[in-house]
């Protein structure tokens, strides 16, 4: 599940180190079933780009504050436009907003609606096409464990604490069309 919904590129991956502030390097070796468990269970953190086709299945609205009335701000915007979507806690400081594509779409359509919702926040994917040879920006992957703060990036209920089952609320997320949204 955590392959269909959030990798899109299968021929490398980015891995967060703790040292240096959390960075990343990045691994240009298949991203294997193991290392989406080391993911999952904590052990290493990986982030995600968007396919080398310059297309995405997902759009990711970075909240980079605690403010949680900011993140409020995002998250009626998106009820409003009646999208389905999941809020997680992204480990340090801030939010992270998921919605899902029921194919992927070309990173523009996404970047469109993003822009539509983000109120100037960060909008993942960040490039609308992606050059040959490059592999555009990340985002850190939800679901695991930051590797600086050691916090856990779950998804969170309404009230903002951590979902009871995290596999359970991204089987039951539905996934939309853009296209139709931004019509």
């Amino acid at each position: 599940l955590f392959r269909q919904r959030f990798i899109q590129r299968e021929d490398c991956y980015p891995l967060q180190i703790a040292a240096n502030g959390g960075g990343y390097t990045v691994l240009r070796e298949p991203i294997t079933d193991a290392v989406i468990a080391n993911h999952l269970q904590g052990s290493k953190t990986i982030g995600l780009y968007s396919s080398a086709d310059s297309t995405t299945k997902w759009l990711c609205i970075d909240i980079d504050t605690l403010d949680k009335s900011e993140l409020r701000k995002v998250q009626r915007r998106v009820s409003q436009l009646e999208i389905p979507f999941l809020t997680e806690f992204s480990g340090k400081k801030g939010y992270h907003i998921w919605i899902f594509f029921d194919k992927p779409y070309p990173n523009r359509i996404a970047r469109a609606l993003g822009q539509e919702i983000g109120f100037g926040h960060e909008i993942f994917p960040k490039q609308d096409h992606i050059e040959t040879a490059k592999l555009g920006n990340l985002v850190k992957a939800p679901m695991g464990k930051h590797q600086v703060t050691n916090n856990w990036c779950h998804f969170l209920d309404q009230n903002l604490n951590p979902e009871t089952n995290q596999h359970e609320v991204l089987t039951k997320v539905t996934t939309i069309d853009p296209g139709i949204v931004l019509q």
